[in-house]
């Protein structure tokens, strides 16, 4: 790939992305071929450019996501235009790693199989534990997310982060699952967008929700990609609508969009979710 040191030289890369884009997707796509696979120990390692001796240990795929999204906006920023302070341009790093990674499907199966249940271990930690500020990772049984889970979430919302993905889908299904819905969830890393089929049925007639859960740090806004992809196979599935539904929050691009078709795709964020949990707390 050759060097490109001025807007001029565009042309060089072969196509009409942007100087700052190829810069930064050849540098998320370098730190990705250099990636250390370690079944020994679960993790991906993967280095940052530039950056001498420095590596991260990627435990989970949205923490690869995350590292690989931050490469790319990282190297963004060193090459895109500023006007009084701020970027021209919009950048979309984990839009341009979620296609990156959509293509590599041992990912997630890596992580899976090496990931080790334990169910013997407690389901939080006490109320005594928190107050004592200590961390507070939940571990919980695959088979079950209990309702006595769920009125503590709905006392620490925020710890709906520290649930493995896999878990936080079960999560969101039991809170569908409350608000009347028949739900299935979707073998795992094998769902193409549906991570669970939600369905409705009254005397008008029957309707079927897709349902695509980002377990993502506050941090890590949902983009336009997601929504744009899940609308996508919403339509080519003939389903009633979708709903992505988020531990973060959506940026504006993905909420213009979800306006444009509002009926055909819904965005259930940290605030929605927070008020979900205390609505299930309140009928127990």
């Amino acid at each position: 790939m050759p060097e490109v040191d001025s807007e001029e030289d565009i042309e060089d890369w072969g196509d009409d992305t942007p100087m700052w884009e190829n810069h930064a997707q050849q540098a998320v796509r370098d730190a990705w071929n250099d990636a250390v696979w370690d079944e020994v120990r679960g993790v991906i390692e993967i280095s940052s450019p530039h950056e001498s001796h420095s590596s991260h240990e990627c435990k989970n795929f949205d923490e690869l996501q995350s590292v690989l999204a931050e490469i790319y906006r990282n190297e963004w920023y060193s090459y895109v235009p500023f006007d009084s302070g701020e970027a021209v341009f919009e950048e979309d790093g984990r839009g341009y790693v979620g296609d990156l990674l959509s293509d590599e499907k041992d990912v997630e199966e890596f992580f899976d199989n090496l990931r080790v249940e334990d169910t013997e271990e407690e389901l939080y930690r006490s109320d005594e534990g928190v107050k004592r500020g200590e961390s507070d990772i939940l571990r919980v049984d695959l088979e079950e997310i209990n309702n006595d889970l769920i009125k503590r979430l709905a006392k620490r919302p925020e710890l709906m982060r520290e649930l493995d993905p896999r878990k936080f889908e079960i999560l969101i299904a039991k809170l569908l699952r409350d608000k009347g819905y028949e739900v299935t969830l979707t073998p795992p890393s094998k769902d193409g967008g549906r991570d669970i089929l939600a369905v409705k049925r009254d005397d008008i007639g029957t309707a079927l929700t897709l349902v695509e859960c980002k377990r993502y740090a506050a941090k890590n806004t949902v983009g336009i990609d997601v929504v744009q992809r899940l609308h996508g196979v919403v339509c080519a599935d003939q389903a009633t609508q979708g709903l992505v539904a988020t531990t973060s929050y959506f940026t504006k691009d993905a909420k213009a969009f979800r306006d444009k078709v509002q009926y055909r795709l819904s965005l259930a964020d940290f605030g929605v979710l927070t008020a979900m949990l205390r609505q299930f707390r309140q009928t127990r």
